[in-house]
This record gives structure tokens, C-alpha cells and sequence, in this order.
């Protein structure tokens, strides 16, 4: 597990070494209010992949975005899930199964998946430059 309060940076220098360490069928949970930096973090992530600055835009709308990458990347936002039934609608087992998968608001889908998955924290501190975060494994 880790444990720290980082800068803005040193979240996107994290996020680029953690995502380095996962294997296809990874699935990532990203935890945290509204403004925490959890598109930072997945968008830090999905760039360091691609090896470039791929624009990488929240898929709050499009509740989901795919990278062709090798494994494949999938980053979900179930923010405006309401009904977690619509998350089956999603394709999440192909994601499960062939890639690394980043899901941000995971508790919107209830107990429709359950898979092992990293657990990443973030929060706000006093300081709106710095983020607390904890990385927690499977």
C-alpha cells in the first residue's frame, strides 16, 4: 500500500510509475470527491502508455473512452450512472478480460462487478496544489 500527499506533478509521475506495474486484467478503482484528481491521475496514466500526449478527455458523458494500447486501455466514469443495471451495457467483461481498466465512481455500480481490483484514493488537502493518495492492491 501507499500512503503520501503529492504535488499535482508528483500525482501525474505516480499515476505513470503505478501503471507501469499492471498487467491485462487489471482493474483499477478510482475513489475521491468531485475535484480530487481522478482524471488527472488516469489521464497521467493513459499518456505514459501511449508514450505521448494523447489528449485524454473525461468520459463523463460518454461514460466510456478506449486507448489501443498493448493490453488495451479502457477508463469508465459512472458519475451519472443512476441505475446500476446500465453498467452492464457498458462491455466491462471485454475490458476485464483483454486490458487495463480505470473506473472512476465504482460505487455506482453497486454489486453488478465485483472484480479484484487496485484501489486508488485521492483526496483534497488544504493546500489546492497537493492531493492525499492511497494506492492499495488487489
Amino acid at each position: 500500500m501507499i500512503a503520501k500527499t503529492v504535488s499535482l506533478s508528483e500525482l501525474e509521475s505516480l499515476a505513470s510509475d503505478f501503471v507501469r506495474t499492471l498487467n491485462k486484467g487489471a482493474v483499477v478503482y478510482m475513489m475521491g470527491d468531485l475535484g480530487a484528481g481522478k482524471t488527472t491521475f488516469v489521464r497521467a496514466a493513459i499518456q505514459s502508455i501511449l508514450g505521448h500526449d494523447e489528449a485524454v478527455p473525461s468520459p463523463t458523458f460518454t461514460l466510456v473512452q478506449t486507448y489501443d494500447s498493448i493490453p488495451p486501455i479502457w477508463h469508465y466514469d459512472l458519475y451519472r450512472i443512476n441505475d446500476p443495471e446500465e453498467v452492464l451495457e457498458l462491455g466491462m467483461d471485454e475490458a476485464f478480460d483483454q486490458g487495463i481498466t480505470f473506473i472512476e465512481w465504482p460505487q455506482n455500480m453497486r454489486n453488478v462487478y465485483t472484480p479484484k481490483h487496485y484501489r486508488v484514493m485521492l483526496e483534497t488537502t488544504t493546500n489546492p496544489e497537493h492531493r492525499s493518495i492511497t494506492i492499495s492492491a488487489p
